[in-house]
């Protein structure tokens, strides 16, 4: 009787500890965009996201999913992260499939151009999984990036590199919002961006030729593509608009090839520029992302696009949904500071080049 008696309170012990390391790791983890937006997409109620977008650093600042809510009742969420490494965006998925089963899975592959291990830093393993809650999806996804074995053990458990917070009493109000990682975003993930960075117009729609991708992030999308197929997911795949060459289109080329030859959709908008009426003078705030002057053209044309392409219910004035006007009521204040500051950057770089 003793030893059940001792068993029982070792166990007892052992799953205190643990609660109380997973709450204390999520409040240690450091404050950033990206945190934000995590434990945003975890704080939205499961089944009620209709499009997640999946891809690197262009699309926090490029999907501006309150605008689109507003004007076509769509609910998006961006799961962006800096350089984010291809061979990370299934787990990525798998992640988004344990609350948003349903969604379109929307992903970028502007990084599937570039040799993998190359995106396989620490600040890019970690911007991914440092950002997930603690699960067997996210051992996953460790092993799969940290090359080497024995580093593993301190992105399992990231209260190791992130512990000096405690010690040093660095910690804020709002990281002891982020215990259990759900705290909601207030403009649904989207980053706001009010720089400007003039370039001219760039007009690849001559290009035909292709350019293969590397071997070895063909291989790792193509495991991707049957992933998404054995779990019967509605995916599309994106390349955002960015100032490309002919080099990186021939690219775009075979990408779309190879995507369109295993039944998905792909859609280059780079192609579409003209569509959505991107001005190179001031929708850009450097040759790979655009701010938010760019952003509202891209999501209201995106918008639409998806309105007229999925069938999706409007669940605009649901009460259900009020989060989602609210957020709009929030981007659109922030938003009109921003395209202030826009106009002013574009007109004092029009002076500069005079």
């Amino acid at each position: 009787m003793k030893k059940l008696f001792f068993a029982v309170k070792l166990v007892v012990f052992v799953a205190i500890f643990v609660v109380l390391l997973v709450f204390a790791s999520y409040i240690v983890r450091p404050q950033s965009d990206m945190k934000t937006r995590f434990t945003g997409f975890y704080a939205e109620p499961k089944d009620s996201i209709d499009v997640i977008v999946i891809g690197s650093s262009p699309v926090a600042p490029l999907y501006a999913a309150p605008l689109i809510w507003n004007e076509f009742g769509i609910t998006l969420y961006p799961l962006g992260t800096n350089s984010q490494p291809t061979v990370g965006i299934k787990y990525l998925v798998k992640e988004a499939q344990k609350r948003q089963g349903s969604s379109l899975f929307v992903i970028d592959v502007s990084l599937f151009m570039v040799e993998p291990q190359s995106l396989l830093t620490e600040p890019n393993i970690r911007n991914i999984v440092d950002n997930m809650t603690y699960s067997l999806n996210r051992i996953g996804a460790i092993n799969e990036m940290v090359q080497i074995p024995g580093e593993r053990i301190n992105y399992y458990f990231d209260i190791s590199k992130y512990h000096s917070v405690l010690r040093d009493g660095e910690l804020s109000a709002a990281s002891f919002k982020d215990f259990d990682f759900a705290v909601p975003s207030v403009y649904k993930g989207y980053f706001f961006v009010d720089a400007v960075e003039p370039f001219d117009p760039v007009d690849v729609s001559g290009i035909t030729e292709t350019k293969p991708i590397p071997d070895e992030s063909e291989q790792i999308l193509l495991d991707l593509m049957a992933y998404c197929e054995s779990e019967q997911l509605d995916v599309m795949f994106v390349i955002a608009p960015y100032i490309t060459s002919d080099e990186r289109k021939m690219s775009h080329n075979y990408l779309q090839a190879l995507i369109e030859s295993h039944g998905y959709t792909f859609i280059d908008f780079n192609d579409k520029a003209g569509e959505f009426g991107i001005d190179y003078s001031t929708d850009l705030y450097n040759r790979n992302h655009l701010n938010l002057s760019g952003a509202e053209k891209f999501s209201m044309y995106f918008g639409a696009y998806l309105a007229d392409t999925y069938d999706f219910a409007d669940n605009r004035g649901s009460a259900d949904y009020t989060s989602w006007d609210d957020a709009y009521a929030a981007w659109e204040t922030q938003a009109a500071i921003a395209r202030e500051k826009i106009a002013e950057n574009a007109e004092r770089l029009s002076n500069i080049s005079r």
